[in-house]
């Protein structure tokens, strides 16, 4: 291949290219330009959590905020479940209660009503005659909520000339019956 130089004679001369020289310009300009990219980065980098900063500061009373709600929901979370537990049982013994009032024969009535914490309920009541003891008697055991209903005691009382029965019985709530 030919070399053609257009430069006047004077001017004209082979240059020899410096290598070393010109490796070690290539490798500086190489870490000026790195050097400035990277300075531009970081600082962007900065920028960015700069502003992420004054966000997070903007943001931390929400959070906080957030999480006193947060709890209140949880403190009445656990008083719903309680009150719904409460009307559960409540409502068990509502139950329980018409039950027994709606096996309650005529010229039988009842003075006292306990429950124990087995399960079992003590019933005390008054009557004019017998078959109405055994009658309730029959009732309760046919109840849903009641199991091995057995009369205790019977006694006779006059009140003004009139025979009364007071009686004691005992019954127990069935399995899974008043939790």
């Amino acid at each position: 291949m030919a070399n053609l130089n257009l430069l006047p004679v004077e001017v004209r001369k082979d240059l020899p290219i410096d290598w070393p020289k010109f490796i070690l310009l290539g490798i500086i300009s190489f870490t000026i330009i790195f050097l400035l990219v990277f300075i531009i980065f970081i600082y962007s980098l900065k920028m960015e959590i700069s502003k992420l900063e004054t966000e997070l500061i903007q943001i931390q009373p929400k959070t906080v905020y957030a999480l006193e709600l947060k709890r209140e929901i949880d403190q009445i979370s656990k008083q719903v479940e309680i009150l719904e537990s409460l009307d559960e049982k409540q409502s068990f013994w509502h139950q329980l209660l018409w039950d027994i009032n709606s096996r309650i024969p005529h010229e039988l009535w009842l003075v006292n009503f306990s429950a124990g914490s087995d399960k079992i309920l003590t019933i005390n009541g008054q009557s004019m005659d017998l078959n109405s003891i055994g009658l309730f008697l029959n009732q309760l055991d046919q109840s849903p909520f009641l199991t091995e209903t057995q009369l205790l005691e019977v006694e006779t009382l006059s009140i003004e000339k009139q025979t009364v029965y007071n009686f004691e019985l005992q019954t127990r709530l069935c399995k899974g019956c008043g939790k």
